[in-house]
């Protein structure tokens, strides 16, 4: 799509971007080919320039002379390398699903690519003889999803390693392979061909022949059931001679879309929200069968080179190899289990005010409380503080009262700036709660954040310091000029004015009755002056002590500083650009100084929380729960906080009262409240509402499309100011007013039209499935309503042979148990679809004769999920902050034993959703010797070592989960029993936690027939309680003290049996496979450490 990409990301893009659109509108210069918020364009194909692979150049050149004529040819070759085994860093905008999240069975899964004609970058077909080909209406791209369940692509160990593996005859994987996992293995590309049993379509680069890249070994029958060629009846064609990769030509095509209001997409779009992308889908759903999650693993694989191949594949070869190019893995739910429309409608019903979710009787207050004290801190906590752990200045710790700029209550109105005075150290914004003895940081932590924030820029550092001089010697000059002209002093300008008049009084000086005078005196007193005391014009003298140096009443020092600073905060004279004119700068003209600029640009910056650590804008994240919605007010006084202290910097004058920080203050006053013409004449918006919707549907659609009801009018100013994924499931929105009529009374959550998720049908079961044929459109849809469908249908595996059929559930190979197919019939059902839109659609809405994808896409598409929210001005909202400086009123307030309710009850009972749409604890596991740390790798010594068993939970995944136990098998045995031990017996110290002491490790041996034969590692809570929540387990690594490692003659891979146990869930196996643990003999370990000590002294 055409248009001047964004050359970098602000944090207030939104703002500058309504500016551009206002003078775009005013100048008539929109673009009628832009696409309209909300809607969005399907393209069949895209195909570059020059695919992939080897081209050839003819030339031709006539020459003509007068005598004689010739023509010259050349031919030239030439290759296009394009990526074709790795995809590029940056290439893939985002799957679906997310990797290990989970999915219903009949989700189709996708890539997306930011470069729209990455799909069709190499050429999958070579079949040009077909109506579609000709009319240039599809192609086959090179890639597709594909997605499997964990056995159909393990390996087994006599695969993997030993004379029978299918990489004996690979050089560099002959010993043994190990699949990663995804169940990929990495190797050369020249090596595909040297695989045993294995038939592939891989073929080496001419341009890099030493590429690598992750194989997939695909079973035989499996294969064939994917690329085969059916009828369709659903019968497979046995007469074929090659692969059929054309039904994959309606799984790929191109989406250009509207960007605004995507958080992610919008950062990359066009100056018009415009973005295009590319698009993959699977046509191969999840198992139907399950009863519970399962694990499937999706593979982005390349399909070039598959027509070409022998076919049907020869039976003796087991497998054929494919390339992946990327992978992931997510977990299949059954077909019973909610879908997306739950998730958005709960997250609806959680919507409430930002603040402790605190059931009173839970805190256990102390008998002897006075219930004054009870209900003060219950009011404290409404008005949405946290009790945090505070260390006072001589060192004890005690408790205190923190808040960040979001707040629940709205703040009295006789409250207004400037609210306090200047600090130089911000504990003078600490305020104690008189009634209670414990203090409020909530400011004073705002002015160390801002000081610390601003430190940590260099260059705003020194721009601090520019601004701070130049406002100090151009106030200083108007100062001083003003107290010398009040002790009679002329200025330059005002001598030179009065040249002329003293000229001619020199020229009546003989004229004068003086020189005449009768007075005897007279003479001596022509010389006579009074003393005069000298003028102290620096900033700390008496003159600038004084009230004012005039009768002016605003000829004071304040007064001049505040002059100066509106003139460095000034944009340019257009008349004479050296100097400063009465205008702001606003960012949308020319600054009169650079560093005002830095200046204005971090204080902005701030104003919209931008490189604010989140848990400072947030205290206690139990404030916001997993699913759900919850708004505030902005604190101004906050913020007001933060500035004060990163502008408290280079303040080398005045230490008791800063006069030049009170004028870039007061400079930025005046640009607030100054209007913009690119903003429609509007002041420039600051936000002062906001909601925080933390939801695994962020996870899964981060460009999660944000709306403000009504749509706003394009020259009014932007309402939506901030839209930023803070947290990977966590969304922050900004708005620049509170919800009110008749400009913002509500909000819209919608899924991207890019991240749109695509189904194999409305329902799938093991019995049938069921398809809602969409309308589809090749004109303007005008009044007609899409949301009906134009047919529904059923296929069932017992339809009679003679039926059509769109989806094949199995197939049963000969002298082969049954496979699961499991994969919709693209060719029948893009048949079927046209013919039923032609027949059910007017030819005014509806006329074409071809199925292309990008008609496919639009009816696979599944339905895209919208929220509406409507906000008022609740009870809660209007609610005031209380004054901690003043007792609580005598009103009675709700009892300890009953919980507040922070919203009205729904008309309907809710009901609690799964525990599985809860992101799952995810742990990674990797054991190491002492000797090597840092690696999975262990000599096979026969001298005892202590082993680390390092365990960390990945970030953002803890949930409300509890950990009640977590137990690690370790099988004995000898080295040579499949599968693999890591020790033959165990007679060490025992082991013992490195950090966490939350848990305990208690070794259990196993027994069978009075022959130990195992040990269970068990760690478990040292708590009364059974369990510890699962956010303190960061890290519970532990070290087992005197294991003699199991003493192999070659490299080998140990796994270890892992069971996580949690209270309400039972037992469940890791979420990733855990890192295997890598046995190598001494002699090759020794071998190795010579290999790098000769390579390190070649180097040295």
């Amino acid at each position: 799509m055409a248009g001047r990409r964004r050359r970098e990301t602000r944090a207030r893009y939104i703002v500058f971007r309504h500016a551009v659109r206002v003078q775009r509108l005013l100048a008539n210069l929109e673009d009628d080919r832009r696409l309209k918020p909300g809607h969005q364009q399907l393209h069949s194909f895209v195909v570059p320039g020059l695919q992939g692979g080897k081209h050839t150049v003819d030339v031709t050149q006539d020459i003509t002379a007068k005598s004689a004529s010739k023509q010259l040819t050349a031919t030239q070759e030439f290759y296009v390398d394009t990526p074709e085994f790795a995809i590029p860093e940056g290439e893939i905008h985002s799957v679906y699903p997310p990797p290990g999240h989970e999915e219903r069975s009949e989700a189709l899964p996708h890539v997306v690519f930011n470069t729209p004609e990455f799909p069709w970058e190499w050429r999958a077909s070579y079949i040009e003889d077909v109506p579609d080909y000709k009319k240039n209406r599809n192609r086959v791209p090179w890639l597709a999803v594909l997605v499997f369940t964990k056995d159909e692509l393990q390996l087994s160990p006599d695969d993997l390693q030993g004379d029978k593996s299918i990489f004996r005859n690979t050089e560099k994987l002959g010993v043994g392979a190990k699949q990663t996992s995804t169940l990929a293995v990495n190797m050369l590309v020249s090596d595909v061909s040297k695989l045993a049993d294995t038939a592939s379509p891989v073929k080496p680069s001419p341009a890099e022949p030493n590429s690598t890249t992750d194989i997939i070994f695909v079973k035989n029958e499996l294969f064939s059931t994917l690329f085969a060629k059916y009828d369709d009846k659903g019968h497979e064609d046995t007469t074929a001679t090659q692969a059929d990769v054309r039904p994959y030509r309606f799984l790929a095509h191109k989406r250009d879309i509207n960007t605004e209001g995507m958080a992610i997409a919008a950062l990359t779009a066009t100056e018009e929200d415009q973005s295009s992308y590319g698009v993959v889908f699977s046509h191969r759903t999840g198992p139907v069968t399950i009863t519970q999650p399962t694990q499937i693993i999706a593979h982005l694989v390349s399909i070039r080179g598959v027509e070409i191949m022998p076919w049907p594949v020869a039976k003796e070869n087991r497998y054929v190899a494919m390339s992946s190019l990327h992978s992931w893995s997510y977990t299949c739910l059954p077909p019973d289990t909610p879908r997306i429309k739950d998730l958005f409608e709960a997250l609806g019903r959680s919507s409430a005010m930002l603040r402790s979710n605190v059931v009173l009787d839970q805190l256990n207050p102390p008998t002897d409380a006075p219930k004054a004290v009870q209900d003060r801190v219950l009011q404290r906590l409404h008005d949405g503080y946290a009790l945090a752990r505070y260390r006072i200045q001589t060192g004890e710790q005690t408790g205190c009262f923190i808040r960040g700029p979001f707040i629940p209550v709205k703040i009295p109105s006789e409250i207004t700036r400037p609210w306090h005075s200047l600090s130089t150290s911000g504990s003078d914004l600490q305020i104690l709660d008189q009634q209670l003895g414990l203090m409020d940081i909530t400011y004073s932590a705002a002015w160390q954040i801002g000081r610390t924030l601003a430190i940590s820029d260099a260059d705003l550092v020194s721009r601090i310091g520019q601004v701070r001089k130049q406002i100090y010697d151009r106030g200083m000059h108007y100062y001083q000029l003003a107290a010398l002209k009040a002790h009679g002093t002329r200025s330059k300008s005002e001598l030179i004015a009065q040249l002329p008049s003293l000229v001619a009084a020199l020229h009546n000086l003989h004229k004068t009755a003086q020189l005449s005078t009768s007075d005897v005196q007279a003479r001596s007193r022509r010389w006579l002056r009074h003393s005069v005391d000298p003028v102290d014009l620096s900033y700390s003298g008496r003159e600038t002590q004084a009230v004012r140096v005039t009768a002016n009443d605003e000829d004071t020092l304040p007064q001049f500083l505040l002059k100066a600073a509106k003139e460095i905060a000034s944009a340019i004279d257009p008349e004479k650009p050296d100097q400063p004119s009465d205008v702001p700068y606003n960012e949308f003209n020319t600054p009169y100084s650079p560093d005002w600029m830095a200046l204005l640009k971090f204080v902005l910056d701030k104003q919209v929380l931008e490189n604010i650590p989140f848990h400072y804008l947030i205290p206690d994240i139990s404030a916001l729960p997993l699913e759900s919605m919850r708004f505030f007010r902005i604190d101004w006084r906050w913020m007001d906080a933060l500035l004060d202290g990163a502008l408290s910097l280079s303040n080398y004058i005045d230490q008791d009262h800063d006069k030049v920080r009170d004028a870039i203050f007061g400079a930025l006053k005046w640009y607030h409240e100054t209007g913009v013409a690119e903003h429609g004449g509007e002041v420039p918006p600051v936000p002062v509402y906001g909601c925080l919707i933390r939801s695994n549907l962020i996870v899964k659609f981060p460009d999660m499309k944000v709306e403000v009801l009504p749509a706003q009018l394009p020259d009014k100013p932007p309402v939506l100011m901030r839209h930023k994924i803070v947290t990977p499931d966590t969304m922050l929105c900004l708005f620049s007013k509170e919800p009110s009529e008749p400009d913002f009374t509500g909000l819209a959550l919608t899924q991207p039209p890019h991240q749109q998720t695509f189904v194999g049908g409305s329902d799938l079961k093991k019995n049938k499935i069921e398809m809602r044929y969409k309308k589809a459109y090749t004109a303007d849809e005008g009044s007609d309503d899409v949301t009906v469908p134009i047919a529904i249908k059923e296929w069932s595996p017992s339809d009679p042979k003679s039926k059509e059929s769109v989806y094949l559930w199995d197939v049963t190979p000969a002298s082969s148990p049954t496979i699961e197919a499991r994969r919709l019939l693209m060719e029948s059902l893009a048949s079927d679809y046209l013919k039923t839109v032609q027949e059910k659609m007017d030819k005014k809405y509806f006329d074409d004769d071809t199925a292309t994808s990008a008609l496919m896409a639009a009816q696979m598409g599944s339905v895209a999920w919208r929220l509406k929210l409507k906000l008022s001005q609740t009870n809660a909202q209007e609610e005031l902050e209380i004054d901690p400086d003043v007792s609580p009123s005598d009103a009675p307030l709700p009892e300890w034993a009953h919980r507040r309710r922070r919203h009205p009850l729904p008309s309907h009972a809710i009901q609690k959703l799964p525990q599985f749409y809860a992101t799952r604890p995810v742990f990674y596991y990797q054991v190491s010797s002492t000797e090597t740390p840092s690696s999975n790798t262990i000599v096979a010594t026969d001298i005892e070592q202590d082993l680390i068993f390092r365990i960390n939970l990945e970030p953002y995944t803890a949930g409300d989960y509890k950990l009640q136990e977590l137990k690690i098998k370790v099988p004995f045995g000898t080295p040579q029993q499949f599968p693999r031990v890591l020790m033959a017996t165990y007679k060490g110290s025992g082991a013992e936690m490195t950090s966490n002491i939350r848990f305990n490790v208690i070794i259990d041996l196993e027994t069978t027939d009075e022959k130990l034969t195992g040990m269970i590692l068990r760690m478990v809570p040292r708590s009364r309680r059974g369990f510890v929540p699962v956010t303190s387990c960061s890290e519970i690594s532990f070290i087992l003290s005197g294991v003699v490692v199991s003493q192999v003659t070659q490299k080998t891979w140990v796994d270890l049996e892992i069971k996580e146990h949690y209270a309400n869930q039972g037992e469940w196996n890791p979420k990733n496979k855990p890192d295997s643990i890598v046995l190598v003999p001494p002699l090759a370990a020794e071998r190795a450490m010579n290999l790098k000590r000769i390579f390190s002294a070649e180097s040295s």
